[in-house]
């Protein structure tokens, strides 16, 4: 009499095909949850302390960053107040003829912060990204990056340099923003009039039909005193001295706006 055969051999095929997915899910689950934990700039912020040379300098967060972005349109549009993390690396005064620490560093984290935010479905934006180091256009090295209505840029300052109490040093940032667009349309209508398209306007004060703007390129700056003219703002004078009384005189400039001018000859 034949004997029954037994079909452990499937059961056993669908028993671990079904723990193999749930060993998958739970890993897969494990991975998901540990990156929401996680964010791009906290990431980034590692890759900071990574430095060979984080010994020598220092790691601060700051909501008080000012962030340039070049719209498709090419205007240079300031986002003030931005969130971010910045790397001072001091001792930078030995490294001012060769460069050499400042490029190594740099290549380091802008291959790094490339792959972080590729992977958090980040592209990069060229119009507002360096090609090489050095960066004979924006001088700083950049690399900016875009999701939807976030906007991030990494900077790499060559200057060897202090503004504060800190040691002399090199300065990485890396920012974020969601308001380019409403920046935009608040700076734009100055840009176009001004015909300002290589710079930004960093700050300006009205009185009545009279403004003083304050216009910034990448490492340099000046003033335009500019008068509303038909319903168009129209630059009456511009440099980085006094502005001359006649000129004060004939636009009806306040005085509040310019503080002074040089009678000339």
């Amino acid at each position: 009499m034949p004997t029954k055969k037994h079909r452990h051999t499937g059961l056993h095929s669908v028993f671990f095909l079904i723990f193999g997915v749930i060993i998958i899910s739970t890993i897969g689950l494990g991975l998901l949850f540990q990156r929401l934990g996680r964010t791009y700039s906290s990431d980034i912020a590692d890759v900071f302390q990574k430095s060979t040379y984080v010994s020598k300098g220092q790691i601060e967060k700051t909501h008080d960053m000012d962030m340039w972005w070049i719209t498709p349109d090419k205007f240079n549009i300031i986002n003030k107040h931005v969130s971010g993390t910045e790397l001072f690396l001091f001792d930078c005064e030995h490294d001012t003829e060769s460069l050499s620490t400042f490029y190594s560093e740099t290549k380091f984290f802008a291959s790094r912060i490339d792959e972080i935010m590729s992977s958090y479905g980040f592209t990069r934006n060229w119009e507002n990204s360096s090609r090489s180091i050095p960066d004979d256009i924006s001088y700083d090295y950049i690399q900016g990056y875009e999701q939807g209505d976030t906007k991030c840029v990494f900077v790499a300052n060559p200057d060897c340099g202090t503004a504060s109490k800190l040691p002399m040093h090199y300065t990485f940032s890396f920012s974020c923003t969601n308001d380019v667009d409403k920046n935009y349309q608040e700076q734009v209508p100055y840009l176009k009039d001004l015909g300002i398209t290589d710079a930004i306007i960093y700050s300006q004060k009205r009185i009545g039909d009279s403004m003083i703007v304050y216009v910034n390129n990448r490492r340099s700056g000046h003033y335009i005193l500019a008068k509303l003219i038909d319903g168009k703002w129209t630059a009456v004078f511009s440099g980085q001295d006094l502005p001359p009384c006649q000129i004060i005189e004939t636009y009806q400039i306040p005085k509040d706006l310019v503080g002074d001018c040089y009678a000339g000859e």
